[in-house]
Protein backbone atom coordinates (compact mmCIF):
# COMPACT_ATOMS: atom_id res chain seq x y z
CA UNK A 1 0.00 0.00 0.00
CA UNK A 2 1.28 3.44 -0.86
CA UNK A 3 1.60 5.99 1.94
CA UNK A 4 -0.20 9.23 1.23
CA UNK A 5 1.12 12.55 2.45
CA UNK A 6 -1.57 14.95 3.61
CA UNK A 7 -0.90 18.61 2.98
CA UNK A 8 -3.12 21.57 3.70
CA UNK A 9 -3.93 21.76 -0.02
CA UNK A 10 -5.04 18.11 -0.19
CA UNK A 11 -7.43 18.74 2.69
CA UNK A 12 -9.27 21.40 0.74
CA UNK A 13 -9.09 20.05 -2.83
CA UNK A 14 -9.32 16.45 -3.97
CA UNK A 15 -6.32 15.27 -5.92
CA UNK A 16 -6.00 12.34 -8.29
CA UNK A 17 -2.80 10.36 -7.95
CA UNK A 18 -1.28 9.65 -11.39
CA UNK A 19 -1.77 6.17 -12.89
CA UNK A 20 -3.64 4.90 -9.86
CA UNK A 21 -7.10 6.49 -10.17
CA UNK A 22 -6.91 7.36 -6.46
CA UNK A 23 -8.67 10.51 -5.20
CA UNK A 24 -7.88 12.06 -1.81
CA UNK A 25 -9.87 14.93 -0.34
CA UNK A 26 -12.40 16.38 2.07
CA UNK A 27 -16.14 16.56 1.57
CA UNK A 28 -19.63 15.98 2.89
CA UNK A 29 -21.79 12.87 2.73
CA UNK A 30 -25.06 13.83 1.04
CA UNK A 31 -28.35 11.99 0.54
CA UNK A 32 -30.32 12.37 -2.67
CA UNK A 33 -33.90 11.18 -3.05
CA UNK A 34 -33.47 10.63 -6.81
CA UNK A 35 -34.48 7.12 -7.98
CA UNK A 36 -35.42 5.90 -4.50
CA UNK A 37 -32.50 7.54 -2.72
CA UNK A 38 -28.75 7.11 -2.45
CA UNK A 39 -25.77 8.49 -0.57
CA UNK A 40 -22.80 10.17 -2.23
CA UNK A 41 -19.75 12.21 -1.24
CA UNK A 42 -19.69 15.83 -2.40
CA UNK A 43 -16.09 17.06 -2.29
CA UNK A 44 -15.36 20.59 -1.16
CA UNK A 45 -14.55 21.55 -4.76
CA UNK A 46 -17.99 20.40 -5.95
CA UNK A 47 -17.21 16.96 -7.43
CA UNK A 48 -19.73 14.20 -6.59
CA UNK A 49 -18.51 10.66 -5.93
CA UNK A 50 -20.84 7.65 -5.82
CA UNK A 51 -19.35 4.87 -3.64
CA UNK A 52 -20.37 1.32 -4.55
CA UNK A 53 -20.51 0.39 -0.86
CA UNK A 54 -20.07 2.10 2.50
CA UNK A 55 -18.49 1.11 5.81
CA UNK A 56 -20.86 1.04 8.79
CA UNK A 57 -21.78 4.40 10.26
CA UNK A 58 -20.86 6.65 7.32
CA UNK A 59 -24.18 6.94 5.48
CA UNK A 60 -25.16 10.05 7.43
CA UNK A 61 -26.41 13.09 5.51
CA UNK A 62 -24.21 16.09 6.32
CA UNK A 63 -21.30 14.10 7.77
CA UNK A 64 -17.95 15.79 7.05
CA UNK A 65 -15.27 13.31 5.95
CA UNK A 66 -11.68 12.94 4.78
CA UNK A 67 -11.60 10.34 2.04
CA UNK A 68 -9.35 8.21 -0.12
CA UNK A 69 -11.24 6.75 -3.09
CA UNK A 70 -10.40 4.48 -6.02
CA UNK A 71 -12.15 5.43 -9.26
CA UNK A 72 -14.04 2.57 -10.95
CA UNK A 73 -13.50 3.16 -14.69
CA UNK A 74 -16.42 2.81 -17.08
CA UNK A 75 -19.00 2.49 -14.26
CA UNK A 76 -22.16 4.59 -14.11
CA UNK A 77 -24.29 5.72 -11.18
CA UNK A 78 -28.02 6.44 -11.15
CA UNK A 79 -27.60 9.95 -9.79
CA UNK A 80 -24.47 10.87 -11.70
CA UNK A 81 -21.08 11.37 -10.19
CA UNK A 82 -17.94 9.33 -10.42
CA UNK A 83 -18.33 5.74 -9.25
CA UNK A 84 -15.71 4.86 -6.64
CA UNK A 85 -14.61 2.31 -4.09
CA UNK A 86 -13.86 3.71 -0.64
CA UNK A 87 -10.24 2.92 0.25
CA UNK A 88 -10.32 4.93 3.48
CA UNK A 89 -12.84 7.31 5.04
CA UNK A 90 -12.67 9.17 8.33
CA UNK A 91 -15.05 11.51 10.06
CA UNK A 92 -13.74 15.04 10.46
CA UNK A 93 -14.07 16.41 13.95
Amino acid sequence: MTALACTQESKSRPSVMPNQDIVVGVGTVVFSQLEGGFFAIRSDDGVTYAPRSWPDGFMVDGLRVFFTLRVIPFAFSIGGGTVVEIVDIRELT
